[in-house]
């Protein structure tokens, strides 16, 4: 069942878009994984009731758990050592979002890594196309890399094992560029994605092609909408935060 207020989320994004009602924001998707069965693979209901849309059984698992966050969080597991895998989330409606302001966020927390292990964030176009808004592998050094249609910048952030990283990106696809933040610090400014024939329309969290060894990762607060907004996160609101992140 949906907690009360998802739906009255997911209410607002739907007569928002119908024209009943004015609002300021609209929110794409929200997964928290707190109202799901623990210690239970995810289920693939969809955006609606917080869960991804596909997930690649047999390359990876995705099972709840009560993580080291602090709250229910989603692990995902590495599980072939030669493939890449990912559990993929949709938009409400299906939605490609191809104007204004789009607002990506997420929890992440991973374990030391061994040489040549990473685990990856991927945001594409609506049914995962080819068209590639940003790669973000997190690397066995604790390095983060970014590649995306117009290149591959390489090395943009670090990051520490075991404990909580927030991952902000903003698009504004009018401007056709992006900003990204690593707990609260901007590490990409402005950057041309390259992309002008599609739009923004799914998350993937995942493994990129191997080898690798064997691993897991967690990610919880998922969130997307076209602006900054309160959500109950592993470190408490940071909705808190929206100044900090708007020019």
């Amino acid at each position: 069942m949906l907690d009360p207020r998802r739906l009255l989320l997911i209410g607002c994004a739907f007569l928002a878009a119908a024209g009943g009602v004015a609002a300021a924001e609209t929110v794409y998707l929200e997964a928290d994984f707190n109202d799901k069965p623990v210690n239970r693979p995810i289920e693939t209901g969809g955006p609606t009731v917080g869960e991804p849309i596909a997930v690649d059984t047999g390359i990876i698992t995705a099972i709840v758990r009560e993580g080291p966050m602090g709250s229910q969080s989603l692990e995902i597991g590495d599980d072939d050592v030669f493939s890449a895998g990912y559990v993929e989330f949709g938009f409400l409606g299906d939605a490609e979002l191809t104007a204004g302001i789009v607002v990506i966020a997420a929890d992440l927390w991973f374990p030391p890594l061994g040489e040549g292990r990473s685990y990856s964030v991927i945001v594409r176009e609506q049914a995962g196309a080819a068209d590639n808004f940003a790669s973000l592998i997190f690397g066995a050094a604790g390095e983060i890399q970014l590649g995306d249609a117009a290149g591959y910048p390489g090395v943009i952030a670090s990051y520490q094992p075991e404990r909580t990283t927030r991952l902000i990106l903003e698009y504004d696809m009018d401007s056709g560029t992006y900003d990204i933040w690593v707990d609260g610090v901007r590490v990409v400014d402005d950057r041309s994605h390259g992309i002008t024939e599609s739009g923004v329309g799914s998350l993937y969290f995942g493994c990129v092609h191997d080898p690798d060894t064997e691993g897991y990762f967690f990610v919880d607060a998922i969130s997307v909408s076209d602006t900054f907004h309160e959500v109950a996160t592993s470190r408490g609101s940071w909705g808190s935060l929206k100044g900090a992140f708007h020019r």
